[in-house]
């Protein structure tokens, strides 16, 4: 409830300064015969606890965004009108695309940001990666502690053996689990000028995963956490559909803080008024 007033439980240390983290996914509605949803987010400050979003309508079925342009010129504007100043360094993370997808989404949507990039001055030069994020994988890995093979503890970075040569990739398991077997998450950096070395670019790629003020396990990075949100509550039948049909930039849910007020005020007052309802339930 805090989260949604604008509050911040806790936040990672990321050293590197004036950097935007941007996550890219789309809502697929294939049951209701409904467009698909690409939904853009960006963070807006340095502990990533303030996110920016837009959404843009694509053909039942579209995977390609082929409308990045315009959410992400918006995202380095609202940046710009937050921090004074345009981020110097940009990690777009890229969910739901196959090892098929990965030369179209090089081709089409790394082509755009950079045009994105480019429109705002020739000067402007930040450095770049988009990394490509997939956590419906069959891979399985175990390690062997104390005599007994258990699951690999949070943290553990996977980057040789198993890996493609042709790839700069590597897994990572961010998360422990109580049972069961854990499962990584494949990353693949498919554009990087940023000049950071791979156990430096495997480390904040771990830090930002545990960043989004939500209670539970995360497994992948916090923008492709908060991307599907948005592109759910943005669907045609949805009243933010309503607002994106009609050319309006729709907003996550639940960013109304007067209900959010309402909403704690009652619960203030449902568990005060239970702890004097058991209090004088014992002194008669």
């Amino acid at each position: 409830m805090a989260c949604k007033m604008g509050g911040e439980l806790w936040s990672v240390e990321i050293p590197l300064k004036h950097l935007m983290v941007v996550g890219i996914d789309c809502y697929h509605d294939i049951s209701a015969g409904k467009r698909s949803i690409g939904a853009l987010v960006a963070s807006m400050n340095q502990t990533m606890s303030r996110w920016f979003s837009r959404c843009v309508l694509q053909q039942k079925g579209q995977e390609i965004m082929d409308g990045l342009k315009r959410p992400f010129i918006d995202a380095l504007k609202e940046y710009l009108k937050h921090n004074n100043c345009l981020p110097s360094r940009i990690i777009v993370y890229r969910d739901g695309v196959g090892d098929g997808q990965l030369q179209s989404v090089a081709t089409f949507e790394v082509a755009q940001i950079l045009e994105s990039i480019k429109s705002l001055g020739q000067d402007y030069r930040p450095k770049l990666s988009v990394v490509v994020v997939k956590k419906r994988i069959a891979t399985r890995f175990f390690a062997r502690i104390g005599g007994k093979t258990v699951n690999p503890p949070p943290g553990t970075v996977i980057d040789t053996e198993v890996t493609r040569p042709e790839w700069y990739d590597f897994y990572i398991v961010s998360q422990a689990v109580p049972s069961g077997s854990v499962a990584p998450t494949h990353y693949n950096v498919i554009h990087d000028t940023s000049g950071l070395k791979p156990d430096h670019m495997q480390t904040r790629l771990q830090a930002v995963s545990h960043v989004l003020q939500l209670a539970g396990e995360y497994q992948s990075a916090c923008p492709l956490s908060v991307c599907p949100q948005t592109g759910v509550s943005c669907g045609p039948e949805h009243p933010q559909g309503a607002q994106l049909a009609a050319g309006q930039p729709p907003l996550l849910p639940l960013k109304n803080k007067a209900l959010c007020l309402a909403l704690l005020v009652f619960c203030f007052f449902f568990v005060t008024g239970s702890c004097l309802c058991c209090i004088l339930c014992s002194s008669g």
